[in-house]
């Protein structure tokens, strides 16, 4: 679901539909927040009815901020404008990497590289 839903839900009233009460998107809206931030920081999707009252109310008092767009927890990390910036202008050139030139070592270098970005945490 996303926020976009959530706004154009409605409901019956006297036989007709008519859209959901502000109040009530807005409750939505933060627990649709509070969903993508725990599995942000679980890492994973989590089980949203293993979550309690006390916690929701925590966040919606504390953390969420209405006004910002709500980023799914997925892409929550990617959203780095800078990082994305630098990696576009560095360009790395071969003389840097004198033991990449090696074809005879390749396989090994690479293997140890991708165990060392996967560690770091930078794989995407």
């Amino acid at each position: 679901m996303t926020a976009a839903n959530i706004d154009s839900l409605q409901y019956v009233k006297s036989g007709d539909l008519v859209p959901l009460e502000l109040n009530f998107k807005m409750i939505l809206r933060a627990f649709l927040a509070f969903y993508h931030h725990e599995s942000h920081k679980k890492r994973g999707g989590i089980n949203i009815l293993d979550a309690t009252a006390v916690q929701f109310k925590n966040f919606r008092n504390s953390e969420y901020d209405p006004t910002k767009e709500i980023t799914p927890w997925g892409l929550a990390s990617f959203k780095n404008e800078g990082l994305s910036n630098w990696n576009k202008l560095v360009k790395p050139s071969a003389r840097d990497f004198k033991p990449f030139r090696e074809a005879n070592n390749w396989v090994d270098y690479k293997d140890t590289f991708m165990i060392t970005l996967e560690a770091q945490t930078l794989l995407i």
